[in-house]
């Protein structure tokens, strides 16, 4: 679940994010291929994103219009998480957590790890945090 400042709620279930505002319903995407595990907000671009068990994180406009595919994970996708400086992390089932580009949806850096990366947050020097 992601919780927007401007009262608009975000869930991710099965394979559908749903968008509601005021506890009423406002808007279902059938969004992946697979569970949805992971989602939050892009700022900079005024948008979000998923990740989900299908091996990819997606970006939505905060009307829920697709934006873009981030591809390259061989594993469920876990968690996701939006930089300062904007760009996206994801953490997966593969051993390796991704840096994104949001804007160009391109991957800039590969970080593998000994074994799955099942959540990621940052700290406030940028650090990442990986849970595995």
């Amino acid at each position: 679940m992601l919780s927007l400042q401007n009262g608009i709620v975000i869930t991710g279930s099965d394979k559908k994010i749903k968008l509601w505002f005021r506890g009423e319903q406002q808007k279902e995407i059938e969004a992946h291929t697979d569970c949805i595990r992971s989602l939050v907000e892009v700022p900079d671009l005024n948008a979000f994103a998923s990740g989900s068990n299908d091996c990819t994180v997606k970006l939505w406009s905060m009307d829920g219009t697709h934006l873009a595919d981030f591809k390259g994970h061989t594993g469920f996708v876990y968690s996701v998480d939006c930089l300062e400086s904007g760009e996206l992390v994801s953490a997966s089932d593969d051993c390796t957590v991704r840096v994104w580009k949001a804007d160009t949806a391109n991957c800039i850096q590969t970080i593998q790890l000994p074994s799955s990366a099942w959540s990621i947050t940052h700290n406030k020097k940028g650090d990442l945090l990986i849970g595995c």
